[in-house]
């Protein structure tokens, strides 16, 4: 009988030993999966990164991109209005001027009143030359004054837009 239970013993022992070798195993397994699972995701986290630096780096230069061609198509357009309003301005002013002009050719072409005290107004013309080749023939007949020939007065008035 002593056999038999040192036999029971060692039985038990081996089993034993056998189960604490399963153990082991597991844990340095599960150990390892672990380990395995920590450096796979170490390994995504750094790819996504990654991708993520790029897509960024995509974005920025898109939205650079555009943000430059919406300045080009904002200066394009203040220049087209700027020479618009140029042309609107010259456009005003080369039609005032020919207003002015236009007045001031009309009060010269006429002739001058003044007050003569003793018999009311006076208005006196020049003569025109009877000989068509002088050069005075092809001058408007001038209007004069009594007491000297003086231009009347021009003005001009600007305005701002």
């Amino acid at each position: 009988m002593g056999n038999q239970c040192c036999k029971q013993d060692k039985e038990e022992g081996e089993e034993e030993l056998q189960r604490r070798r399963l153990l082991e195993i597991k844990a340095k397994s599960d150990a390892a999966g672990r380990i395995q699972a920590w450096w796979r995701g170490t390994l995504v986290r750094r790819t996504l990164l990654a991708a993520a630096l790029r897509a960024w780096i995509i974005q920025q230069w898109w939205r650079g991109l555009l943000w430059r061609r919406g300045c080009a198509l904002r200066r394009g357009l203040l220049q087209i209005y700027a020479a618009e309003e140029l042309g609107a301005v010259r456009l005003q002013s080369w039609f005032r001027m020919w207003q002015c002009h236009r007045s001031y050719g009309r009060l010269r072409g006429t002739g001058c009143l003044s007050r003569d005290p003793q018999s009311g107004f006076r208005f006196q013309i020049q003569e025109a030359p009877q000989d068509p080749q002088d050069p005075r023939a092809l001058q408007p007949p001038q209007a004069q004054r009594p007491g000297g020939a003086k231009d009347p007065e021009f003005r001009v008035e600007i305005l701002s837009v």
